[in-house]
Formats: C-alpha cells, sequence, structure tokens
C-alpha cells in the first residue's frame, strides 16, 4: 500500500510542449520541468525528452526519485510509428495526428462502396432500432486525423512494412505504446482505452478493435497491442532516470511502476474534475477539443462526432503486483464515456498568423483584440473567417422549413477536419480593400488591417465553439448547460474566454491551473497504484488544489480572472454576428461545393479586392 511519502511522477506530451511534476497524494505540485517545441518527427526524440523531464524534475532533491512509487503518462493521440521487436530501433518517423499526408487517401476511401453500403445500412437500421452501433455506422468517414487511416495509408505505400509487421519483426504503436515500450525494456507491449478509442479503428460498443473498419482497411489486429484499461499495472520502469539500479534493490527501495496511460484531451477532464455525466469541458490548444461526460453508457452520436471512452479501471487487485508485462490487463471496469467533437482551427492557426508578423507576442492579444473590436463596433465593414475545418452535410431543403434559422444554418454545417472544400486553408470575406490591393508585406499593416484578420480569426474561434456545442448534445442541452469549463494555452487570453461567454450565453469557466493534463494523468497514475480506489476519491484534493492556486494568484497580485458571466449587453449583437457567420460559412462552402462563383482558392491574381472570399494560404502569399 502506498504511503504518505510515496509520490506520483506525472508526464504530458502535448503537440507543442511537454511538462512533467511531481504529486503527492494530496496533489501538492513539488517539481515540475518543461520543454517548448514543436512535436518531434523523430521518434528518439520523445524518449529522450521524457528523460530529460524526468531528470530535471528530480534535481531539486536527491531524494525525490527514491520517492516516486508511480507514473503516469498523458499523450497526444493518433501520433504513431512502426519499430523493430528485437532492437526497439524506429524503422518510420512519428506520424502525427496533424499530418495531411493522408487526406487524399481518406476522401476516396469515403467514396467508396464499402463506406457507402455502411453508412446506408446503418441509417435503415437506425430507423428501425436506433442503437449507438448502428449510428456510428450511418455517419462512418475517414479522416487524415485517425492512426488508421495513415497506418493503411502507409502500408499502401511501403507494403514490404506490412508483410514484416505480419511475421511479427516489426510491431506498431502510438505515442503511448511506444514509450510504454522504452520505459519497460521492450516488456510491455499495450495501450490503453482512452487512446484506442479516439484512434478510428476501436468499437465503443464492444470496447474492443473493430473487426468491421480493420478488414476494409486490411489491417490485421496481430499487429495491434493489447488495450488495457486507463489505470492498471502496466509494467515496471527498467530503462530511465527511474530505473532503480543494483545498489538502490539492496537498500530495498521499491521499483516504479507505470501505472496509467491517458490521451491528452481525457486527462483534461480528469484534471478538471469532469466527473459527473453532462460535465462539459472546452479545451483550446492547437486544435479545439469538446468533451461532454456520458456517464457509464454511450449515445448515438451527431455526425462529426464520435463516443470515446474517458477512463476505464482494471478488475485485478492493485496490491498484486501483476502486471501487463506477463499477462496484459484487457478486462475493464466502471468505463466513463465522452462524446468528443474536434475543430482543428486553433492554436496552429495563430502561430501561422504570428509566423507572417501580425503580432508577436501572445500576451499581447488581448490588447490588439481589444482594440479591434473597438473600431470594429464603430465601424459598418465586417471580416468573417470560415475555419477550413468545416465541410456540408447532405442537406435537403424542405419546402416549408419551420426551423429557425440559425437551427438550419447549422444543420447544413460538420466539422470534417480533412476538407476537400477548401484545400488552400479557411477563407477570409470582407477584408479591407486596402489591404487586398497589391501584395505587400505584413509589416507594413496598419492596426485596422492587421486588427481586422486577427478579429475574424479569434471571431470564428468562438463561433466555431458555439456550434461545437449545439451539435454535441443538440440545442437543448445548450442551453441548459450550467458552464463551460475551458483549459489549454488559448484560456490564457481574458479577450477569449469573455467573448466565448458572450457568444454561448453560458458562464465559462478557465482553470488556474496550467497543465491539467499533467494533473490528470497523475489522478489516474494514483488510482492505479492504490493511492485512490476510484476517480472521485481524488476529487477533493483536485478542488483544494485549484482553490490554492486561485489564492497564490491573488496574493501575488497576478490579475486572473476565473470565471467569465455573460454580458447581457452584448449577448443578443453575438447571437446576430453568430447567424451572419453561419450564413457565411454555408455560402462559401456552398459556393465551393458547387462550383457556382469564383472559388477563393483560385485567387491568385495580385488584385485580390475584386474576389469574394481570400483562402488562408493565397493571404499568406500576398503579405510574404
Amino acid at each position: 500500500m502506498p504511503s504518505k511519502e510515496d509520490l506520483i511522477l506525472s508526464i504530458d506530451f502535448g503537440s507543442t510542449h511537454a511538462c512533467a511534476r511531481l504529486y503527492t497524494k494530496e496533489l501538492v505540485n513539488v517539481s515540475e520541468a518543461l520543454y517548448h517545441g514543436e512535436a518531434p518527427l523523430d521518434p528518439e526524440a520523445y524518449w529522450r525528452i521524457l528523460c530529460e523531464l524526468t531528470e530535471n524534475v528530480l534535481r531539486l532533491d536527491k531524494k525525490l526519485a527514491s520517492a516516486v512509487r508511480c507514473l503516469g503518462l498523458s499523450v497526444q493521440r493518433n501520433s504513431f510509428l512502426l519499430w523493430d521487436r528485437a532492437t526497439s530501433e524506429p524503422v518510420t518517423e512519428m506520424s502525427c495526428w496533424y499530418d495531411t499526408s493522408a487526406s487524399a487517401f481518406a476522401a476516396a476511401l469515403n467514396q467508396s462502396r464499402f463506406v457507402e453500403s455502411i453508412n446506408k445500412s446503418g441509417r435503415i437500421l437506425y430507423k428501425a432500432l436506433p442503437t449507438t452501433k448502428f449510428k456510428i455506422i450511418s455517419n462512418y468517414s475517414l479522416t487524415g486525423i485517425f492512426a488508421c487511416t495513415r497506418l493503411a495509408h502507409l502500408f499502401a505505400e511501403n507494403p514490404e512494412l506490412e508483410r514484416r509487421c505480419l511475421k511479427g519483426e516489426f510491431i506498431f504503436g502510438c505515442l503511448e505504446t511506444w514509450l510504454l515500450w522504452r520505459l519497460t525494456g521492450g516488456r510491455a507491449w499495450c495501450t490503453d482505452v482512452s487512446c484506442t478509442s479516439a484512434s478510428g479503428m476501436f468499437d465503443p460498443c464492444t470496447l474492443k478493435w473493430s473487426h468491421l473498419i480493420l478488414n476494409f482497411l486490411k489491417v490485421s489486429q496481430r499487429i495491434l497491442p493489447s488495450i488495457c484499461p486507463t489505470s492498471c499495472n502496466f509494467g515496471i520502469v527498467r530503462c530511465g532516470p527511474l530505473a532503480r539500479d543494483a545498489k538502490a534493490r539492496q537498500l530495498g527501495v521499491p521499483p516504479v511502476y507505470v501505472t496509467a496511460l491517458i490521451g491528452d484531451s481525457q486527462a483534461a477532464m480528469l484534471g478538471e474534475g469532469c466527473l459527473d455525466k453532462g460535465d462539459t469541458k472546452l479545451t483550446l490548444g492547437t486544435g479545439s477539443f469538446l468533451n461532454c461526460n456520458l456517464g457509464s453508457k454511450t449515445i448515438p452520436p451527431p455526425k462529426g462526432f464520435y463516443p470515446v471512452v474517458g477512463w476505464a479501471l482494471s478488475v485485478r487487485d492493485r496490491d498484486s503486483n501483476i502486471t501487463c508485462e506477463t499477462s496484459p490487463d484487457t478486462k475493464l471496469s466502471n468505463v466513463t464515456y465522452l462524446l468528443e467533437g474536434f475543430n482543428s482551427e486553433g492554436g496552429r492557426t495563430l502561430s501561422r498568423l504570428q509566423r507572417l508578423g501580425l503580432f508577436q507576442n501572445f500576451d499581447d492579444l488581448d490588447d490588439l483584440l481589444s482594440a479591434a473590436s473597438t473600431r470594429h463596433r464603430k465601424s459598418s465593414n465586417t471580416t468573417v473567417y470560415v475555419p477550413s475545418s468545416l465541410g456540408l452535410k447532405n442537406y435537403r431543403k424542405s419546402k416549408k422549413s419551420e426551423r429557425p434559422e440559425v437551427e438550419a444554418l447549422e444543420a447544413r454545417l460538420l466539422f470534417v477536419n480533412t476538407n476537400s472544400l477548401l484545400t488552400q486553408g479557411g477563407v477570409f470575406v470582407g477584408l479591407p480593400a486596402s489591404l487586398l490591393s497589391a501584395p505587400r508585406p505584413a509589416s507594413s499593416l496598419s492596426a485596422e488591417e492587421s486588427g481586422a484578420i486577427l478579429l475574424a480569426v479569434f471571431n470564428a474561434l468562438t463561433m466555431a465553439s458555439r456550434l461545437m456545442v449545439s451539435k454535441c448534445r443538440g440545442r437543448d442541452f445548450a442551453n441548459k448547460l450550467p458552464v463551460l469549463r475551458v483549459n489549454g494555452n488559448l484560456s490564457r487570453s481574458a479577450w477569449l474566454m469573455q467573448r466565448l461567454a458572450d457568444t454561448l450565453d453560458v458562464p465559462v469557466e478557465r482553470s488556474p491551473l496550467s497543465e491539467t493534463c499533467c494533473l490528470g494523468a497523475a489522478v489516474a497514475a494514483g488510482v492505479g497504484a492504490g493511492f485512490w480506489q476510484d476517480y472521485s476519491e481524488a476529487l477533493p484534493a483536485l478542488h483544494t488544489q485549484k482553490a490554492l492556486k486561485e489564492a497564490d494568484l491573488s496574493a501575488s497580485g497576478i490579475p486572473f480572472k476565473t470565471r467569465f458571466e455573460p454580458n447581457p449587453a452584448i449577448v443578443y449583437p453575438q447571437e446576430q454576428a453568430y447567424c451572419r457567420w453561419l450564413r457565411t460559412c454555408n455560402k462559401i462552402l456552398l459556393s465551393q461545393a458547387s462550383f457556382t462563383s469564383a472559388e477563393p482558392s483560385d485567387c491568385t491574381n495580385a488584385d485580390l479586392s475584386s474576389v469574394p472570399g481570400v483562402a488562408f494560404d493565397v493571404l499568406a502569399k500576398h503579405l510574404a
């Protein structure tokens, strides 16, 4: 059994940073280490970063290493590689979730007879028997984000890799599986159910790999790792800074166990304490992830959404020391489901604007946006940004529609995230004419011109978030939502949080904790190690740490507001702005689909002032 002095090491790998933190049983953070940088393509780099973070987090005190009892990993999902089973040497680069190289491959598969037939069969069966399984089948489509799509694409281009995988020479794993393999010295080849459930080849109804999808993609289940609970005994740390040497073992220092693997989006839900059915969290990071807690049962998901597993417990005795190294733990209990929506536009879009020179530091954004919104209120010109993550649903307009306009416009849109229409990025509509008349560097733009671009992108981020919330569980659910919890790097913008509250007409709470993914992974690891019997038992410690962090921020004089109430004077204008944004998105996407008007992606002439919309890629060249 764990003692009061035992520590939990939690490590989180995001798309733009990584961090390691040491926690006590009371979830007090006693040490931390950070790494900033884009996710590398070299798989060995992830292992080096993990080792460096671990070394740095233990430097505060030599005694810390011997006090660590368990380790939890939170990772970006759907990033995978292949490696040599015998040597543990990678044989491919890391294929990251945001890699778009398989988008055309996915689009071709979605036009196949197989996908069309299962969609049609699912719709017919769902009308007769409205179950989650039939709803998923009726809406199923592949995207480049799914690991299964990029794996099938890799095998199609490199049949030799597939042949050697089938022979057992090479093995497949996403980031969590790769790091677990390295930590355990190649003894544990497992993944967890939260990461697997977002892969596109998982059946949430059976909690197993989907034979239907695997057969369609011609991927053998033999090359896939075992699916285990989020919190369980995955194995002993035998490699890296926390491996116990012979001297430590002679002194009776117990080994460190890996007791949790979890996807970063699910870890953020745990870190926010979203354990009750209906709790909803929005993560604003590289992309935007919306998660709603469904409890112990999944529901038929709306198109563009997918039920994923948040977390699950093991049925094994946590004191037995049986690990997944010798016997993979594949029995799940206390499974919690989440409904997940994803908007690929977010931090990556803003980073691109920063590289163009539209702003210098993210800390400057609130002042720039406040000034731009003030100018916008005094001007009749409105710039709208249509995100490339949006697509059109097959929509038949009835002769007489009794739907309100907003609901009808929302119904036509869905999040596709690998767009075959807006192939050159999102589209700006209504940019100032002075900006479009002739190519010039972004550094020469006036405050009004650069502000129009920034304001359009941030407004689109809040509008898309409202669209996700409305589509997630319907407008009735969205209207009754008591509070939306928000985290992620972009939540640092107070302007964005207030605009989000005004656009949704829902109170917004942002976390005072900067690394909720690390905290969530620590909770999962603590449960796996027996610090707590289940996740709810850790809630009091979570709430205490949030309150202490808020008190620390207030005492230090740092202006950090955690709750944002809708401003009644702004809510109605934002409702009108939302309706205009929906109309513009529908108009641009319809024009692209039907080729009835000039296409923004084809606008490469020097004078862009006469075109209906300007694609992001075109604007970037215009301002280069």
